[in-house]
């Protein structure tokens, strides 16, 4: 579903920016697509998947105005504790 919520709104929004030559799409996502956490298969593919898609839409869009990044906000300490906690469970 996050996915395809990333697809539908972009779909939406970017004929517009494009059309007026100017739009900013931002996604936020995870620090889990650099890291993935085990047990999270779908979520971390999930998230590998939007961040693909905003690479190759921003190299698609380049030069026309319109920028598309990707936000992981992130407390670095509160994600290590948590990779922590969950590789002790396993």
């Amino acid at each position: 579903q996050n996915l395809y919520s990333v697809l539908n709104l972009t779909r939406g929004v970017l004929p517009s920016m494009l059309e007026s030559g100017w739009g900013r799409i931002v996604n936020i996502t995870s620090v889990a697509v650099k890291e993935p956490v085990d047990g999270l298969i779908l979520s971390n593919s999930i998230r590998a998947a939007v961040t693909g898609f905003a690479k190759t839409l921003a190299n698609e869009v380049a030069g026309k105005g319109v920028t598309v990044n990707n936000v992981m906000p992130i407390d670095w300490r509160a994600w290590q504790k948590a990779v922590r906690n969950c590789q002790e469970v396993r």
